[in-house]
């Protein structure tokens, strides 16, 4: 779109199609640009056809850049331009983004037996789940879900997953490591080529496999079984139509639960696991964390790098996917210490360990043997494809969930000003932040005596004489959690322990990050051992008898939007915890005019434990 003064016009052009307008006016000073719904008195309008927006950009009559939205990174409900950080609004925007940063559930499947096989076609970007006599198809490029009843045959009675796709072939294949004979599953006659319908005890639970599809070879390493972990490799090929087993433990220690994935040409990576040195289960069993590359075919292990054991241990999923320009790997972490968890991913560098969470979780429950959770990359639909398996009762509920390629971390989609200034501030403790403004204070060259003189008379204050008073719709966090409701009563006993912490870690979150607090997030801080429905009962209940109390204290109002928590305060509510941390971003900006900005927060955040016990110097 370009105003031309001198025509008088206004061009619009949207590929081959263009139109002009004329457009009078004696001086143009401002203008509101609106896309779909606004409430513009003129051209108020709620009919609002699907669009994709990007790049807005204004240029003036010299053609230089004055706005430039690109509506990639955004804040809750605003924009910001490049230029000169003016903000767009917007309202119910779906940011293609958050795409990259958050999960979404795709399938979710329950089905009449334990322990189902799972492969993953990468081709064609969809997820085999195969049982007895039934198949269930997730086609990720068509977001269908299919299943079909074999006509004759199934894939071995394996509870271990030993299951792949072969692209060669186009046939989904069934091993067992005691026998040479894969079960072949061939979509044109629907039928399995296996009639053996024992059931086998796995030797080597949750070991890692790659089929590499150029030389038609499969290899699997590590596992558990009979007490034991394991360090071999099986390698199966189809020329000769056997197996041969390799022990490598002098180059990796036996375990189970480690990821594998193709690195480049015939190099293979492995990371973490749990297991022990000399494979006995009963001897020292350990996580590990350390990276290794292995060469398919010589099998010679070179190990790139180990990184210390975080706090909460972690194993992994069985795959994980290389990602070669940025020299790293994605795969799937989760705690192997609980049983109700979350799966988090997680992005490794290849030459060092370092690494970074991205995306936000996925709810797991652990149960080792009767668990199963993998990474799949979709080139088609470019996503990660994440599948997680719970047996329970003859029962298995299979989720799966998608996330765009390639994936971010939460806050990497939040404008870096807005997010970076919340967080900084959030996590600094009141007494020091007040030791921060007492600084800011105290650098000021041309006042240095008279400021620390008042610096020294703000230090040695008698904490009753500046004690504030509790004031009506209040929600007082700093010392003591009270809310006083419109008449001035205190009601924080009519707040449950529950509900109390519900209400702090929505206030907390959204001052930290004007997003809030995910509903994945809030349900594992506050019931950690309960099932999904469970949980979700509970926080449904707790959420509910929340927002009757608030109702007194006065205009707050509790928001889930995009799946995430927060909380609006209005104007007639005071929170000293919001006030605080504004006031420190005031300190922060006003360097010469400060002082009454810290005396008002000295006064607030007396009510603060630490700040009655405050006492010392500055130098």
């Amino acid at each position: 779109m370009n105003y031309n003064k001198q025509n008088e016009q206004i061009s619009f052009s949207i590929n081959d199609f263009k139109k002009n307008v004329a457009f009078k006016t004696d001086k143009l000073s401002s203008f509101q640009l609106y896309f779909g719904l606004n409430n513009n008195p003129i051209f108020a309008t709620t009919d609002v056809p699907p669009m994709t927006i990007r790049n807005i950009q204004i240029f003036d009559d010299k053609n230089e850049l004055k706005r430039n939205w690109k509506l990639e990174k955004h804040a809750l409900d605003n924009v910001y331009d490049e230029c000169q950080n003016k903000k767009a609004i917007s309202v119910n925007p779906i940011w293609e983004i958050d795409k990259h940063a958050k999960w979404q559930l795709k399938a979710h499947l329950k089905m009449p037996f334990n322990l189902p096989q799972i492969a993953f076609d990468e081709d064609k970007g969809k997820i085999y789940i195969a049982k007895r006599n039934s198949i269930f198809t997730h086609d990720a490029i068509k977001q269908t879900i299919d299943s079909i009843i074999t006509n004759k045959g199934e894939p071995y009675n394996c509870s271990s997953n030993q299951l792949f796709f072969d692209k060669n072939s186009d046939k989904l294949i069934s091993y067992n490591f005691d026998n040479p004979n894969f079960a072949i599953y061939d979509f044109r006659t629907n039928e399995w080529s296996n009639e053996y319908i024992q059931n086998i005890t796995p030797q080597f639970w949750h070991h890692s496999k790659y089929f590499n599809a150029k030389d038609s070879c499969l290899i699997t390493f590590g596992g558990y079984g009979y007490h034991k972990y394991k360090s071999d490799v099986m390698r199966y090929s189809f020329k000769n139509k056997e197996w041969k087993q390799h022990d490598i433990s002098s180059g990796i220690a036996p375990r189970y639960l480690g990821s594998l994935g193709y690195l480049d040409e015939n190099e293979l990576l492995y990371f973490g696991g749990y297991g022990s040195k000399t494979g006995n289960q009963e001897e020292f069993p350990h996580n590990y964390y350390d990276l290794y590359k292995v060469n398919s075919k010589t099998l010679e292990v070179k190990k790139l790098w180990e990184m210390s054991a975080p706090k909460e241990h972690f194993t992994n999923s069985n795959s994980l996917v290389v990602n070669k320009e940025k020299k790293s790997f994605y795969n799937l972490a989760y705690s192997n210490t609980r049983y109700s968890t979350s799966l988090k991913l997680m992005e490794y560098s290849i030459d060092k360990p370092d690494f970074k969470t991205v995306g936000d979780s996925i709810p797991y429950k652990f149960k080792d043997i009767e668990s199963y959770c993998d990474l799949y990359y979709s080139p088609q639909t470019s996503e990660l494809l994440a599948v997680t398996s719970v047996s329970k009762n003859n029962n298995t509920e299979i989720n799966i969930y998608s996330i765009a390629y390639p994936p971010l971390h939460v806050e990497d989609v939040m404008q870096a000003e807005e997010a970076e200034s919340q967080w900084k501030w959030f996590l600094v403790l009141i007494p020091i932040s007040l030791l921060l403004a007492f600084y800011f204070v105290k650098k000021q060259k041309d006042k240095k005596d008279k400021i620390k003189h008042k610096v020294n008379a703000y230090l040695n204050f008698e904490y009753n004489t500046l004690k504030p008073e509790l004031k009506p719709s209040s929600i007082n966090m700093l010392g003591y959690f009270q809310l006083i409701d419109k008449d001035g009563v205190n009601i924080t006993g009519n707040f449950t322990a529950t509900t109390s912490q519900m209400l702090v870690l929505i206030i907390l979150y959204t001052i930290k990050n004007g997003q809030g607090i995910s509903t994945q997030e809030l349900t594992e801080i506050l019931w950690p051992d309960k099932d999904t429905d469970s949980a979700r009962n509970n926080r449904n209940v707790y959420m509910s008898k929340l927002r009757l109390l608030i109702k007194n204290v006065g205009d707050i109002e509790l928001i889930n939007k995009n799946n995430y928590w927060s909380v609006n305060i209005g104007n007639d509510v005071f929170c000293d915890y919001k006030n605080v941390m504004y006031l420190i971003d005031q300190v922060k900006k006003q360097h010469n005019s400060a002082l009454d900005l810290v005396n008002e927060l000295v006064i607030i955040a007396s009510r603060g434990v630490s700040t009655a016990q405050f006492s010392g110097r500055m130098d």
